[in-house]
């Protein structure tokens, strides 16, 4: 039978071997995933607004917002934007990575998979120096064009 030094020395090895077991892990799953990127990256927030007719099918907090086609940010919040009791558009906030700068004649559309359910934010163009963005970071969403557009082409789409 073990002696209580044995004892102690034996809970001593323990605690030493699941404490660097537990910091092994952290440093796996930092170096695995983009976690320390995410925690890393400062963002500038933006919103941008959709007719209600376009909608902004299947956007939801947390979607990618997309420069063209890399992820650069997260959508924050989507919510109504009521003027006078009616609801005139539908207003998305979301951040931005800080190396990208948009200005307000910046071109953003909602997009989705052909197959799926999850859409995002694409910026097409962060827009040109000589429109500057309005003080309240309030830009205006555009209307995609449909997939039967984007297959058939606009002449031939109707």
């Amino acid at each position: 039978m073990a002696g209580a030094q044995e004892r102690t020395r034996n809970n001593v090895r323990m605690g030493l071997f699941m404490t660097f077991a537990i910091v092994l892990g952290l440093i796996v799953t930092y170096l695995v995933s983009d976690i320390g990127d995410q925690l890393m990256r400062t963002t500038e927030s933006y919103s941008v607004s959709f007719p209600v007719e376009a909608g902004v099918q299947n956007v939801n907090r947390g979607s990618d917002v997309r420069v063209g086609g890399l992820s650069m940010g997260t959508v924050t919040a989507v919510e109504p934007d009521f003027d006078n009791g009616s609801l005139q558009a539908i207003k998305v906030r979301f951040s931005l990575d800080h190396s990208v700068r948009l200005y307000g004649n910046a071109r953003i559309y909602v997009a989705g998979p052909l197959i799926g359910a999850e859409g995002w934010l694409n910026i097409v163009s962060v827009g040109t120096s000589d429109v500057p963005l309005p003080d309240d970071r309030q830009l205006e969403g555009r209307v995609a064009a449909g997939m039967i557009t984007n297959l058939l082409g606009s002449e031939n789409a109707d």
